[in-house]
């Protein structure tokens, strides 16, 4: 019999990462190690090899990646000696990202309510990683005004206080990296920013960008890691100092 305990909890905003990547560690160890081998081998963690850890940083990259860009699907396994769950990537329509999986099947189990599947559902579908521009700051009300660079279009973003805190210190309209996500409504900032800057994108970045737009159909998470580990490198840190 298929064991699929589902060993953490989810609050009305979703599920960790985190969790999503550990629960399918737990599931399917083998799938797991192949996904974090395919993330590895993109051109920001290639240098660390197969086999050493990855960095804090990298390591929650891997876990958002994992489980909000990656589509599965559950396959049944005809080894007879192997009684757990097996999962497969996916590139067609019927592919499910390791997020909502675990959310649909914690529904289903009764560990959260309907209102809580459906924000998740909500965050599932709308959520995307991109290149941002800070055009506007609005403390009193903890929101960022962003301007997508590569892709179009503007977001009324909400943030918690001490990120507020942070971009509010800078003397001009900086960017962020990350990604952002659609709940209740209201967008906001999920997850850790791959990159963060005090001052706006130069001309030559957006060259780069424009250059990662032509080569993928979508927002992709690893392209922009890829680009802006470098960036990162030179400064030393994630955050440019102004």
């Amino acid at each position: 019999m298929v064991d699929m305990t589902i060993g953490v909890n989810a609050d009305a905003f979703g599920l960790s990462t985190g969790d999503v990547a550990s629960q399918f560690k737990k599931w399917d160890p083998t799938f797991h190690a192949r996904t974090q081998r395919i993330f590895r081998a993109s051109g920001a963690c290639r240098e660390l090899g197969q086999d050493r850890p990855l960095s804090e940083s990298d390591e929650r990259a891997f876990h958002d990646w994992f489980a909000l860009d990656c589509r599965i699907r559950q396959v049944t396994d005809r080894d007879a000696s192997y009684d757990g769950a097996r999962f497969t990537l996916t590139y067609d329509d019927d592919g499910m990202s390791p997020y909502l999986m675990m959310a649909e099947m914690m529904h289903e189990n009764g560990s959260i309510g309907d209102r809580a599947i459906r924000d998740m559902r909500e965050m599932d579908i709308t959520n995307f990683a991109s290149a941002f521009g800070i055009i506007g700051i609005d403390e009193s009300e903890g929101r960022l005004m962003l301007e997508d660079l590569m892709w179009e279009g503007e977001y009324d973003v909400a943030v918690t206080a001490s990120k507020m805190a942070q971009y509010a210190r800078s003397k001009h309209h900086g960017m962020v990296v990350g990604r952002i996500a659609k709940i209740r409504g209201a967008w906001m900032l999920y997850g850790d920013p791959i990159y963060e800057s005090e001052r706006p994108v130069s001309v030559y970045g957006l060259r780069k960008l424009h250059t990662l737009r032509c080569i993928t159909e979508t927002p992709d998470f690893l392209g922009l890691k890829d680009m802006f580990y470098d960036w990162r490198d030179t400064y030393g840190t994630s955050r440019d100092a102004s």
